[in-house]
Order: C-alpha cells, then sequence, then structure tokens
C-alpha cells in the first residue's frame, strides 16, 4: 500500500497547520507546527522519500487564523430560501444597503408587489442568519 506525504507526517505525528499538502506551482507545500528544529530535521527527512525537499521559513511566530470551512459557507449559503434571495439581491440592486438607503423598504415591497411587512421579515431572517455567522467567528478570533 502507498502512502501521501501527507499521510505520513500524520501517522508520525506531525500537525499540519493552515494550507498543508497543496499544489502550488507543481510541488506540494506543507505548514507544519512542530517543537524544536530536531522535529523539522525528522519531517524533511520523511518528505526525502518522496522528492526533493526545501525549508522555505521557519518562524517562532505562531497566528491562528478563524476561517469557516468551506462546508459551512456552503450551508450558510444554501440556507436561503429562493424568496430571501430574490429580495436580498433586489434590496442590493436598488441601493436599501447604501449609506443613505437609495431606496426605501416600502419602494422595495412595491418593486418585489409584496407587502412591506413580507420584504421586512425576510430581509431580517437573512440578515440575522449571515450576522450570526460572521458574529461567531469574530468572537473565535477574539478568543484565540
Amino acid at each position: 500500500m502507498e502512502y501521501t506525504p501527507l499521510q505520513i507526517l500524520l501517522y508520525e505525528g506531525y500537525l499540519p497547520f493552515g494550507a498543508f499538502g497543496e499544489l502550488e506551482n507543481g510541488q506540494m507545500v506543507f505548514d507544519l507546527l512542530v517543537e524544536d528544529r530536531e522535529s523539522i530535521s525528522e519531517a524533511v527527512n520523511l518528505l526525502r522519500e518522496f522528492g526533493s525537499v526545501q525549508v522555505e521559513r521557519i518562524t517562532k511566530d505562531f497566528q491562528t487564523h478563524v476561517v469557516p470551512s468551506v462546508t459551512e459557507w456552503q450551508n450558510l449559503l444554501q440556507s436561503f430560501s429562493d424568496r430571501q434571495r430574490e429580495i436580498l439581491d433586489t434590496a442590493i440592486e436598488m441601493g436599501y444597503y447604501e449609506r443613505p438607503r437609495e431606496t426605501t423598504l416600502k419602494e422595495l415591497a412595491e418593486e418585489l408587489e409584496l407587502a412591506k411587512t413580507t420584504v421586512s421579515q425576510h430581509l431580517r431572517k437573512a440578515e440575522r442568519r449571515v450576522v450570526e455567522f460572521v458574529a461567531e467567528y469574530v468572537n473565535l478570533a477574539h478568543s484565540s
């Protein structure tokens, strides 16, 4: 059975961090979180079994980047109903989110041929979903 470089690194206890195992300019790129220089040497030796290895940067700075996963973004984006998307698109096109506003809720409702309360409810539900999603990551980023 053949193993990938990432599988070998994981098996040996190395913690990939950030962009790991991604193809960049025809080469695999790994960001590893290691404790000491000896660990770096061991990781390099493991990776040499797959070809040439180049260490580009060693830093003591460790920054976490709190970002939603692709799946989380997809779940959010797919959670909007067709009606919510239509109302959001129209609100953006008509300048509802500009400062100062270029249209009113009443004008949006007339354009969409819907009741003002219906438009308001759909916008608030969509806005709340987005704000709650972003707020979770804002809080995570500040707690890291």
